[in-house]
């Protein structure tokens, strides 16, 4: 019986084969044959292989068209970093005084200004005492503040914190503004320094050099004339240089006998009520007794009088007061206490030679 049965299928198998190969000679598509169970065709390759929906197509490796190609960024000379230029003085503020204290004028020959900063020489009239420059920028000396200077004291100019240096002679002043130093330096009151800070006005170089192309000349020194070494005492008084009592201490007066005033100086004797003879006198001019402090003269003290260094002698009987203001010499002679002397030097009023003589008249009606 197992014999027939391998008989039976090796006969079905054969019969299935001679179908197939006369199907396939008639053009006729073969039948799906039943594989065995024990078998798994594999696939055939096909010669024209047909892309799976799903796939994704292959990145291309042609070059992409010009219209949207992106250029490799080049260096150029707008794109690439320079060296910083060298910090200019765009801050610098070339300061130009709208006004002067009286006495005051420009001296455009000792001046000049460049990018680095400026020099402004002003100085009393006719070539007088006192002279001050202004300066700016860190190439002046506004950059250097005197270290050989005496006492310092802060101040409060143009809205900033500076410094004002005493020198004996006068007052200089240092301050900065946006990291620019200036100064004043000179033989000048704080006041005087002051009034001077608070009238500058900034400008830029052009406009500087313009105002010290047109100010006038009258304010240099006059030359020296040939074989002459005496002083010109017909020279212009500045205008400040008359002083003349506002305020005077209780007990105290003008004395109008015996006052003078000219182009080189003034006198005015002060006394007390009750009193004939003059207590002391008011002085001012290098050709009088404020020039030269007698040398017999008592003890000495320095003090401050309207802002400047002074010197108090004690002669016993009282003090007197001497001191410079502008570089020109005052004095208070005579037998007063020092609160006297010091209140009638705060008393005083500056005025020129006119109006000098003009108060005198009018304490003598």
């Amino acid at each position: 019986m197992a014999t027939l049965h391998r008989l039976r299928q090796h006969t079905t198998v054969w019969m299935s084969l001679i179908v197939v190969v006369l199907l396939s000679a008639c053009g006729a598509p073969a039948a799906p044959t039943t594989p065995a169970a024990s078998s798994s065709p594999a696939a055939q390759p096909s010669s024209q292989p047909s892309p799976s929906p799903s796939a994704s197509p292959a990145p291309s490796t042609a070059p992409a068209s010009p219209a949207t190609e992106l250029p490799t960024p080049q260096p150029s000379a707008a794109t690439e970093p320079s060296t910083p230029a060298a910090p200019q003085t765009g801050s610098l503020s070339y300061f130009w005084p709208a006004n002067l204290p009286s006495g005051f004028e420009i001296r455009p020959a000792r001046s000049s200004a460049d990018a680095g900063g400026f020099s402004l020489d002003i100085g009393g009239s006719g070539g007088q005492p006192p002279a001050a420059s202004i300066v700016g920028g860190k190439s002046s000396p506004a950059g250097e503040p005197p270290t050989n200077a005496g006492q310092m004291a802060e101040i409060r100019i143009r809205n900033t914190t500076g410094t004002a240096y005493d020198h004996s002679t006068g007052y200089s002043i240092f301050w900065e503004e946006q990291g620019v130093p200036y100064a004043i330096i000179g033989d000048l009151s704080i006041e005087q320094g002051r009034a001077i800070a608070d009238s500058l006005q900034p400008l830029d170089l052009a406009a500087w050099q313009k105002n010290l192309a047109s100010a006038p000349a009258g304010g240099n020194p006059p030359a020296e004339q040939p074989g002459s070494t005496e002083p010109d005492t017909h020279e212009p008084t500045p205008d400040a240089f008359y002083l003349f009592p506002d305020v005077l201490p209780d007990g105290l007066e003008v004395r109008p006998v015996g006052a003078s005033a000219d182009a080189s100086g003034f006198s005015l004797n002060l006394g007390r009520a009750g009193q004939q003879e003059p207590v002391a006198m008011l002085v001012g001019g290098k050709s009088s007794p404020a020039s030269e402090p007698p040398s017999d003269f008592g003890q000495m003290a320095e003090i401050t009088v309207r802002t400047n260094k002074a010197t108090a002698y004690d002669q016993n009987s009282g003090y007197s007061i001497f001191w410079e203001e502008q570089g020109v010499p005052y004095a208070i002679i005579g037998d007063l206490t020092l609160a006297e002397a010091r209140a009638v030097a705060e008393g005083l009023q500056s005025t020129n030679l006119e109006g000098w003589q003009m108060k005198l008249a009018e304490v003598g009606r």
